[in-house]
């Protein structure tokens, strides 16, 4: 038999088996690999002694103590950590499924207004000032065209690592208590999504200080502050108008007028209803509006979001489009923008870790999109 149909055979075995204890545990798994239903049901001990007879174990294979001590021997060698072991092969990809379903399926409000980016480093990035790109200007015939330049943005943040090392003990091994190699993955999922969200929103809610004019991000030397005491509170279809007339009119650093477009009405849980009504009612909702009257807000996409509720329940954001302008932007390291799971020995101890990694950033990189009003 040849080295390419040995390699291709336990291609084969490492898919189906991953599939069949993924599906076992009720992970997705969309176009399962030929022969995953034979491991449908299977334990990872009868997986883990399976991989070890391919492989030609030498030891004693009779209990669960002795498959168990073989499973994490054959797992914590330094080759398999390089991907060269059908067990760890196997035990990552379960364990891959289940973080991804986690981080997948967790709510990631903030999803609407960034902008998303590659980093090649941890080095720090700066924003491109697309809003001081120069007008257009007029080329009489036999004219020529004059140049213009796009400058970086004092704004900048950095890419940073977060994690957690993952434990498949022998104990867990020989109690068949292997279900938590799926769930505690799927709750790293779920925790890598809020780390996301929470240093989003935290952008929004911490005011932070804009390099640019060393002036807080909302400000009212900025245009994008409510300071009218008669159009601060809840969110209703009066105070929008004047939230919504203060980010048309904002300009350019170079004073040209950019005619921004609010799209996105963010609000914290306690006023969700009133956005919703507000922006989804087909006749305007404010009070002595017959049923005629056209609602002007139907094209904002309400954003609710339970983290602006523990810094105030009383403010409001509206959003432009980030595509319109720049917001926020975020930063995930390389060429994938989800977490992943890296296999790691453990010789100390019997049992071996996996590491799951997430490397991302986030910074504000414009104030001119974004308008607050802080309540009453």
């Amino acid at each position: 038999m040849s080295l390419y149909t040995v390699a291709h055979e336990q291609d084969k075995f490492r898919a189906a088996a991953a599939d069949g204890l993924a599906m076992t545990h009720g992970l997705p798994v969309q176009s399962p690999a030929a022969g995953a239903q034979d491991f449908r049901g299977a334990d990872l001990l009868r997986i883990g002694e399976e991989c070890l007879r391919r492989n030609n174990y030498p030891g004693n294979l009779s209990s669960k103590p002795q498959i168990a001590d073989a499973m994490l021997k054959s797992m914590n060698r330094p080759e398999a950590a390089v991907g060269n072991d059908d067990l760890t092969n196997i035990v990552k990809d379960v364990a891959n499924k289940s973080l991804l379903k986690g981080y997948q399926e967790s709510p990631r409000t903030f999803l609407p207004i960034i902008r998303q980016v590659s980093a090649s480093d941890f080095k720090t990035i700066y924003g491109v000032a697309l809003s001081e790109a120069p007008d257009l200007e007029l080329v009489n015939e036999h004219g020529e065209y004059k140049s213009g330049e796009l400058k970086d943005k004092n704004e900048n943040y950095s890419v940073k690592t977060y994690g957690k090392i993952i434990y498949l003990t022998r104990q867990m091994l020989v109690n068949d208590d292997t279900g938590a190699l799926t769930r505690v993955p799927q709750m790293l999922g779920n925790a890598a999504a809020r780390r996301e969200s929470d240093e989003v929103w935290a952008l929004i809610t911490s005011n932070p200080t804009m390099n640019e004019d060393g002036k807080t991000l909302f400000h009212t030397d900025h245009g994008n502050l409510e300071d009218t005491t008669a159009d601060k509170g809840h969110v209703d279809s009066t105070k929008l108008q004047a939230a919504r007339a203060a980010i048309r009119k904002q300009t350019g650093p170079n004073g040209a007028t950019l005619d921004l477009q609010p799209r996105y009405l963010i609000v914290p849980v306690a006023q969700e209803t009133d956005s919703e009504v507000v922006a989804r009612s087909r006749a305007n909702p404010e009070d002595n509006k017959n049923s005629q009257v056209y609602n002007p807000w139907t094209s904002l996409i309400p954003i609710a979001e339970p983290r602006l509720d523990k810094v105030s329940e009383d403010a409001w954001y509206l959003a432009a489009d980030p595509n319109q302008v720049d917001l926020i932007e975020m930063a995930y390291l390389g060429d994938s923008d989800e977490p992943y799971i890296e296999q790691e020995p453990m010789f100390q101890r019997d049992a071996t870790g996996f590491k799951v990694r997430h490397e991302f950033g986030a910074g504000v990189m414009d104030y001119r999109g974004l308008f607050k009003n802080p309540g009453a």
